[in-house]
């Protein structure tokens, strides 16, 4: 199983009766022999299947179907490859994502799919089973499996950052940075100034990004004439981290005497700079206008933290987290900015209701849903509000958090701010109910049994429907059952735009999990979202509103 994550992959063949496992990469074919492919074993490769960027097709479908394998033959492949089946003559085209195994799922979902895609396909093999994903007509797979190649594998996939690292004690932290962004998918090239050698070494950024790391403009041992060109042309990106005074002093003042700052200074694309240094040097009236300098030419400015200095000092200087690094780079490339101008309101998370200064009633939301729309939608260059109840989630960077306890302190903070938001998404779990009052000191238990009354809490979607005005209104319901009727009913009886609704029973739907299993309801009709991660869900919630948008702003 873990000979799979090796090269890129374009198809995997397993075959269950003999134990073979046979990976096509750029290399060519390779075969790894396991005997006996275990349930367990076909489990391992399932699972690392649906991580493998090049295999588009078969990582949406590993991801949404519950695989039982019992040691029965399975096929599976990606568009256009075409491979043979472990030396035999017969040649197995590719065409579509294969799947054949014995007692394989036991799904009657996959079982129609199988039935309505063998019946559409005149290439189907005959030892085999072509499975389509809904039993949709051929055109309107082929156009499904092409959008899914085009998928990126990772958020930063398929975009190219350059990584400019200069002579500060804080340059530990980069290859860390430079690790988490490959990990996203991107293409990172490391530049280093001389200096930046004696902290870190290139050895570990080339190791970490499969890249050369440049630090001499004149290396005639790399591929390009022209280096600092070469690059300059190919990123959408450029972060400097730690940016000293003086590599700021050189650029803000034109001057570029080494392959870092010469091929920044080629650069066309937005540049992002992290100063980290001392207190004092930080402070200086001369850094400082070299970087009000810098921010006059588009340059943006990383702030640094707060905290202990390398020399001991406690001061402004340290370069930030290297996830608050990464954040930025994500703000910038994760998503095209299809919703900039859009300002958006999210609620997330549970209210708690006082009992008595120690007791409250709450419920099992975690906010995950919430939050996951709020940084999309930033990704998505929207200007996002985000009114939480209590949760464990790490708030969203760049996004406007307005922390809030109870039921009435989230209906004051959603109605002061409703009239300037152009999309409302209400995915919060609010109470219902409350206490009618509150006692001042804890409750003590007796041998008696013990009620408490309850009032009803403002219903704030409600509120929101009643005075929308041109605000685009979205609501979430989750129900344990009848959820499309009771969620239409929801729609039509609060005048709201479009509901997310959601099966607490559904497996990976619901409270405290990644994922979600969503229906996007409209007056018109409605979507069924496959079982897919918070994010995804997020994204798909995002781009329907967005179409609302683009519709009413159009007079449709």
């Amino acid at each position: 199983g873990k000979e799979i994550l090796k090269g890129d992959v374009d198809v995997i063949v397993t075959d269950g009766f003999t134990g073979n496992v046979f990976l096509k990469t750029t290399e060519g074919l390779g075969k790894f022999v396991k005997k006996s492919l275990k349930e367990s074993m076909m489990k391992n490769i399932l699972s690392k299947i649906a991580s493998i960027p090049s295999l588009p097709a078969i990582n949406r479908f590993a991801k949404t179907m519950d695989y039982k394998a019992y040691g029965g033959a399975l096929f599976l492949g990606v568009k256009k490859p075409v491979v043979k089946a472990h030396g035999s003559s017969d040649e197995i085209l590719f065409e579509y994502t294969i799947i054949q195994a014995e007692k394989f799922v036991e799904n009657k979902a996959v079982d129609k799919m199988i039935e309505q895609f063998t019946k559409n396909n005149e290439n189907s093999n005959k030892n085999g089973i072509l499975a389509s994903y809904h039993g949709i007509s051929e055109r309107e797979q082929e156009e499904k499996m092409n959008k899914q190649s085009e998928k990126p594998r990772g958020l930063l996939s398929g975009k190219t950052v350059l990584l400019c690292v200069t002579g500060g004690i804080a340059a530990y932290k980069m290859p860390n940075v430079a690790r988490m962004l490959k990990k996203l998918g991107c293409n990172v090239h490391v530049l280093m100034t001389q200096n930046a050698t004696n902290f870190i070494t290139a050895t570990t950024f080339e190791t970490l990004t499969a890249n050369k790391c440049l630090i001499d403009t004149f290396d005639r041992n790399f591929e390009f004439s022209v280096e600092h060109v070469a690059l300059a042309k190919q990123a959408d990106l450029v972060l400097i981290a730690p940016a000293t005074a003086n590599v700021i002093g050189k650029i803000a003042n034109g001057i570029a005497d080494d392959m870092l700052t010469t091929t920044v200074m080629a650069c066309t694309c937005k540049c992002l700079i992290a100063p980290a240094m001392n207190h004092n040097m930080y402070h200086n009236p001369i850094v400082q206008d070299n970087i009000r300098k810098l921010e006059h030419y588009g340059y943006e400015m990383i702030e640094p933290v707060r905290g202990m200095l390398a020399n001991g000092d406690t001061g402004d200087g340290r370069l930030p987290a290297e996830e608050e690094l990464v954040e930025y780079v994500l703000r910038e490339l994760a998503a095209p900015k299809d919703m900039a101008g859009l300002k958006i309101l999210v609620t997330a998370g549970p209210t708690q209701e006082a009992i008595d200064p120690v007791r409250y009633i709450t419920n099992h939301s975690t906010g995950k849903m919430g939050y996951a729309i709020a940084r999309r939608a930033m990704y998505r260059g929207a200007d996002v509000t985000l009114v939480t109840g209590p949760t464990a989630c790490e708030p969203p960077r760049f996004v406007n958090v307005v922390p809030v306890v109870t039921a009435a302190q989230m209906y004051d903070a959603v109605m002061s701010r409703a009239k300037e938001q152009d999309i409302i998404v209400k995915a919060a779990a609010v109470a219902d109910y409350r206490p009618a009052s509150v006692a001042e000191e804890k409750i003590k238990k007796s041998d008696r049994e013990a009620s408490i009354e309850l009032e009803r809490t403002q219903d704030i979607l409600a509120a929101l429907g009643a005075d929308k005005g041109k605000t685009i209104l979205c609501g979430f319901s989750m129900e344990t059952e009848h959820m499309l009727e009771n969620s239409r009913k929801k729609l039509r009886k609060k005048n709201v735009d479009l509901i997310a609704a959601n099966n607490l029973k559904v497996e990976g739907a619901g409270f405290g999990t990644d994922t979600n299993v969503l229906t996007l309801i409209t007056e018109d009709g409605e979507r069924e979202l496959a079982r897919m991660s918070k994010e995804e869900a997020a994204d798909e919630l995002l781009t329907e509103l967005l179409i609302i948008s683009k519709g009413r702003a159009k007079g449709q």
